[in-house]
């Protein structure tokens, strides 16, 4: 291949490093060089930023044979080309989920930016990263935009004396993730995260860094979903996960309708709020310990 076209190994490679160095640059310019505040939002850019680097360096590469059409219709892996040096070694990461995220940013992101550059040009990318900055809005191209999110404004520490020590937006493809390496199904994931509107999740910690600090902490998740229907399915699948985490754990049914079920040192609890799930994890009170 590299001999029919004329390209050489190192001219692949730096096509797809000065991709990445343009984006530094063109966010240091935008005043966007911090990092991405989510999960959700670190994924999907790094998946578009990824994608448009490979497309680059395989249209170089392939340009000379004139198959453009063949790479921007989506039917190549990267992986399978060039030695697969455009993509790091999935095999390497030792953790399930690790690998299905790696994957997406580097597979489903080439694969949509194949799709975007095909349809209006490669020029469109990058407002089509603008516009589509969570990892709903990548995989699904033929839904309107959703961006994001859930209405922070009725959230107060869920105990007296706690602190916000961090927020969170998991997206997509992190519920796909979260939801398959826990239960080993990838179909119940794919139906988890279907209908994902918007979620944030916060952080609740007694001030001051420490392990105990930690211990006592509470996590609150609240996911919205564009229907009932969905969020009746992504608490099945929470359940799912829940159970495969806690094997024969006791589920109990609150008065208010919520499920809660303690294991270890940690209590679970989550409720069905018309189109939203709120899921709480807190330290098990003491009494309820063996």
């Amino acid at each position: 291949m590299l001999h029919a076209t004329g390209a050489t190994p190192d001219e692949i490679v730096v096509a797809h490093a000065l991709v990445h160095l343009l984006h530094l640059q063109q966010r240091e310019r935008s005043g966007e060089g911090k990092p991405e505040e989510t999960t959700d939002r670190l994924l999907a850019r790094a998946a578009w930023e990824e994608g448009e680097a490979t497309l680059v360096a395989l249209l170089h590469l392939f340009g000379g044979l004139g198959l453009q059409g063949e790479l921007l219709r989506g039917r190549l892996d990267p992986a399978g080309v060039f030695g697969g040096r455009l993509l790091p070694d999935l095999s390497e990461a030792a953790e399930a989920a690790s690998r299905a995220l790696l994957d997406f940013v580097y597979r489903e992101g080439f694969y949509r930016a194949a799709e975007v550059a095909r349809a209006q040009g490669i020029g469109a990318l990058r407002e089509a990263s603008r516009r589509r900055p969570v990892t709903r809005d990548l995989l699904h191209a033929d839904r309107s935009a959703v961006g994001s999110a859930v209405d922070e404004g009725d959230l107060s520490p869920p105990a007296a004396g706690l602190v916000l020590a961090d927020r969170d937006e998991i997206g997509e493809q992190g519920i796909v993730t979260l939801v398959s390496s826990l239960t080993g199904k990838d179909d119940v994931a794919l139906v988890a995260g279907e209908g994902w509107a918007g979620d944030a999740l916060w952080r609740w910690e007694p001030p001051g860094p420490s392990a105990a600090a930690a211990r006592a902490g509470v996590t609150v998740w609240l996911t919205r979903w564009t229907s009932r229907v969905d969020a009746e399915e992504f608490a099945y699948a929470w359940r799912r996960s829940v159970e495969a985490r806690l094997p024969g754990a006791r589920f109990v049914a609150a008065e208010d309708g919520a499920v809660v079920v303690e294991g270890g040192d940690r209590r679970f609890r989550w409720s069905l709020e018309g189109g939203r799930v709120r899921v709480t994890v807190a330290p098990r009170s003491p009494s309820s310990r063996p």
